[in-house]
């Protein structure tokens, strides 16, 4: 009984895949993930991202390409609770706290948008110089303070962004 139990437990903890090799697994898993996001096979790549989780939680960057995915199937419900996953991990993580910037944004909460926006930009000035399309997000920020001509808030980041000391 006990050669049985024996031979039992070395068979799941070096043929089974979760238990074996669980970071080379993770991290292929995670390149398949990436490879379905990057041919828009937004679904699928999501699935490999929750899988790759599974097997490693502790890689920040699992969460955010998650996050990623759920950001281009307009989830940012479920992109919001990865990011904060990710951020919890690293808080300086540049990816995810942009990526944060831009689930905020599309939500409507413009002033949380603004500060993961410069959270990002104190940690790596360059990325989220290119990630942040300023143009962009002035008309849209100018669209929502016409239609809220009393938050304050909107106007204060608008002048902020407008004279550079965003």
């Amino acid at each position: 009984m006990r050669i049985l139990l024996s031979a039992l437990l070395a068979t799941v903890l070096f043929i089974h895949p979760v238990y074996s090799k669980n970071r080379v697994n993770a991290d292929d898993l995670n390149r398949k993930g990436m490879q379905e996001l990057a041919a828009g096979n937004n679904s699928s790549a999501a699935e490999y991202f929750r899988i790759a989780i599974t097997a490693d939680p502790s890689k920040k960057n699992y969460y955010n390409n998650l996050a990623a995915s759920y950001m281009r199937m307009n989830d940012y419900n479920n992109a919001e609770q990865q990011l904060n996953i990710a951020i919890a991990i690293d808080p300086g993580y540049t990816k995810a706290l942009s990526n944060m910037s831009v689930v905020l944004f599309k939500t409507g909460r413009y002033r949380e948008a603004y500060e993961y926006y410069m959270r990002a930009k104190k940690t790596d000035p360059t990325y989220a110089s290119e990630r942040f399309e300023k143009h962009r997000v002035l008309a849209r920020l100018k669209e929502q303070s016409k239609r809220n001509p009393d938050d304050h808030n909107l106007k204060k980041i608008i002048l902020q962004i407008e004279s550079g000391s965003e």
